[in-house]
């Protein structure tokens, strides 16, 4: 057999059959949903990280200024510098808001944007969701919401 450098079944298959030795097929599957899950949000914080970097770099460059450069090499850390200024920041609660709906709309926003990501194959054994249960999935997402519309 051939090495395949983008060929993460094996990989995945020892992770299973590690976990499956350790553990019940129950906590198997939970520990591997929250590998999984760990993994997506990682990829999207760096995602993140690099576009706000990268949209900084570009529009410096279109408006003819240096750009980030104050906050370690380059300004590679600015963006987590700004990170850690959202974190610390006085939340302004809104009065007449309903208090449970005003805290569970971030998720409700980030959970689309999850979806695509966990469908995307980045390498043969390396992906999320099979595409063909998160297309059954958006089908019926689509059709409630054209439902309640």
């Amino acid at each position: 057999m051939p090495f395949d450098i983008y060929d993460f079944s094996s990989f995945t298959k020892w992770i299973d059959m590690s976990l499956n030795n350790a553990m019940s097929p129950f906590w198997t599957t939970v520990t591997e949903m929250l590998i999984v899950g760990v993994l997506i949000l990682l990829f999207y914080a760096l995602i993140g990280l690099f576009l706000v970097y990268a949209e900084r770099k570009v529009c410096a460059f279109m408006q003819n200024r240096l750009g980030p450069n104050r906050v370690g090499p380059f300004g590679l850390f600015q963006t987590i510098a700004d990170l850690f200024k959202l974190l610390f920041k006085e939340l302004i609660p809104i009065k007449n808001a309903d208090g449970f709906l005003f805290n569970l709309a971030p998720f409700i926003v980030i959970i689309a944007s999850f979806m695509a990501i966990a469908a995307i194959p980045f390498a043969n054994g390396l992906q999320a969701i099979d595409l063909f249960h998160l297309l059954m999935v958006c089908k019926r997402l689509i059709s409630i919401s054209e439902y309640y519309m």
